[in-house]
């Protein structure tokens, strides 16, 4: 026997985020010897604030948890990053790290009631940056920089109505730069962290779905 039953609750609901903000970021440098036991990891103690900005899309998978991807622009770096270069003369470098990275992100967020805690990956393109990242010996002069950059994301997002506030933490997996073995001494891996903070418009569509038992 066919029961067709009727929900009069909202059992299906999306919604589109467009936000800005800003990115706190920081540099942070492992360096290793390969000869000896040294293995460091230290911070640049340089943040910098830098925009970001985007489009999200929601996705509700039942009544707490939901979904959420979508494309934006993120321009990350380090302050006073050249700090400390030898430069070649009549050669002007920008004192500061900057790269702008396209952003794909893919959460999963819990709604808490007061607010929903967010998980989840970023895939990141740089499509451009300030300074460049090359190894040299006598022999070769080598690109160490990543161009695919992969994070993990944890934050907090609150919305009323039609605004929405919300703080991601931005944790690198792998790193912007890694000379990997092309020293047979040491080898030096940068990575960018960040804080996330951006205020928003959520635009939501509801409908009512017909459910056939």
């Amino acid at each position: 026997m066919l029961l067709y039953l009727w929900n009069s609750k909202i059992l299906s609901q999306s919604g589109v985020r467009v936000f800005g903000g800003a990115n706190v970021t920081v540099l942070s440098v492992k360096y290793k010897e390969f000869s000896s036991a040294l293995d460091t990891q230290y911070t640049l103690d340089r943040p910098i604030v830098l925009p970001w900005l985007g489009i999200d899309i929601d996705f509700d998978l039942n009544e707490r948890f939901k979904c959420s991807s979508g494309i934006g622009i993120s321009i990350m770096g380090s302050k006073n990053y050249s700090k400390g270069i030898i430069v070649v003369p009549g050669v002007n470098i920008h004192p500061d790290l900057q790269v702008g990275f396209i952003r794909i992100p893919c959460y999963i967020s819990y709604d808490l009631k007061i607010a929903s805690i967010t998980m989840g990956y970023s895939l990141n393109y740089s499509f451009r940056k300030n300074q460049n990242f090359f190894a040299s010996d006598s022999l070769r002069f080598v690109n160490i920089y990543s161009d695919f950059q992969h994070a993990a994301i944890v934050g907090i997002r609150k919305d009323w109505n039609l605004i929405s506030i919300a703080v991601n933490y931005h944790c690198p997996l792998n790193p912007i730069s890694n000379t990997k073995d092309f020293y047979p001494q040491w080898t030096e891996k940068q990575k960018l962290y960040g804080w996330q903070m951006s205020i928003g418009f959520v635009l939501r569509e509801s409908r009512k779905i017909k459910e056939r038992v």
